[in-house]
This record gives C-alpha cells, sequence and structure tokens, in this order.
C-alpha cells in the first residue's frame, strides 16, 4: 500500500469524488457516480438523552441505505444528517423525533426520510444545516428562495421568531427585501453543551 510521508493512504476504490462533508464525528465522501461513503461514528445523529452504542469505521464504507438515491451533496449536523439528490429531493437522517424535520423517526434511523411539506415538488439546488437545523435554496418560478427546517433558538431559521418549524418554511424576508439568494450556509454555536444553536 502507496502512503504519502502523512501516512495517509490513498482511496483507490472509490473513482471520482464530487462531494465532502465533514461533521465532528463522521465524514462523507460522494463519488460521482451519486453513491455515498461514510467513516468515523457508524451513525448519523448524536442523542441528547441517551447514551449511544456506536462503533468506529476507519475506513469509507458504502452507506447501503443511500444506494436507491442517487447523491449529490451531503450535509452534516449534531442530530441528523441531510443528503440532496440530482433530482433536487431533500432527505434526512435520524432526528425526526418530535417531527422535528416533519418525520417521526428516532435519532439511530438510518434510513433516509424525505423532506415534504413546502418543499415536496418545489427542485432544491443546494443545502446546508447547522448543530439543529437545516436551509434549502430552492427554484421558484419568480426565482430562487430559501427554506428552514429545525430548531429556531435564537431566530437562526429567518422567520423573525425563535420557534422551531417541523416542517420546511419559507424565509419570506428575502423576497421582501427584493433580494435573490444564491448560496445558503448554516453553522453552529455552542457555549457549552446545553446551549447550542
Amino acid at each position: 500500500m502507496v502512503q504519502d510521508n502523512l501516512g495517509w493512504e490513498p482511496l483507490k476504490t472509490l473513482g471520482s469524488l464530487d462531494q465532502s462533508a465533514v461533521g465532528t464525528d463522521r465524514t462523507i465522501l460522494i463519488s460521482d457516480a451519486g453513491e455515498v461513503y461514510a467513516f468515523g461514528k457508524d451513525c448519523f445523529s448524536k442523542s441528547k438523552s441517551e447514551v449511544q452504542e456506536t462503533k468506529l469505521i476507519t475506513t469509507p464504507q458504502r452507506v447501503k441505505s443511500l444506494t436507491e438515491i442517487f447523491v449529490v451533496q451531503a450535509a452534516i449536523g449534531n442530530y441528523f444528517t441531510a443528503v440532496l439528490s440530482r433530482e433536487g429531493r431533500v432527505y434526512t437522517l435520524s432526528w425526526g423525533s418530535d417531527e422535528r424535520l416533519g418525520n417521526d423517526t428516532d435519532h439511530s434511523c438510518s434510513l433516509p426520510q424525505p423532506l415534504l411539506g413546502a418543499l415536496e415538488n418545489i427542485p432544491v439546488v443546494q443545502i446546508a444545516v447547522g448543530f439543529c437545523y437545516l436551509l434549502a435554496l430552492a427554484i421558484q418560478p419568480t426565482g430562487m428562495s430559501v427554506y428552514s427546517v429545525g430548531c429556531g433558538l435564537g431566530g437562526k431559521l429567518g422567520h423573525g421568531c425563535d420557534d422551531c418549524e417541523t416542517q420546511p418554511r419559507l424565509i419570506e424576508q428575502f423576497g421582501f427585501l427584493n433580494i435573490e439568494p444564491v448560496m445558503v450556509s448554516a453553522g453552529t454555536l455552542c457555549v457549552d453543551d446545553l446551549f447550542c444553536f
């Protein structure tokens, strides 16, 4: 096996890589064929209320639950992972408890759940996730728009309040300001383990 001077081994079997996503506990790679590979912890989220038994995956492994979806982008949050399909559909894996992301799955769910509601028939071109929320850049007949869903603590969903949204909701302020967004980005700020947004 050939190694560079840092000890890294080349990934020979993945083909060309189109995109990567990095989280605190795992990394996701997407091939030019839309295949998803992951390594790090073997889960797609962290549980807030219980200790989750996980094992470490030390080499990229194909994510079997995503083999039927041609993935073009992935984003890793703390409580969930999201992927975007070539058809413009958003899927989330885990953290659907209490219907925070429009589905009612538990933190250990590794099956992709389509993000329904307002985005069900609107193509999405980019996603971004923070600690506990998701932003989606979508194509509307009038131009680009941004939808948000998840935890609204600190007003980060862009709706003029700090309410949580269980279904994707259009951020209307861009239209009021006559601004057409061209990309989305999200982040995480943790003051301590109990206060992250």
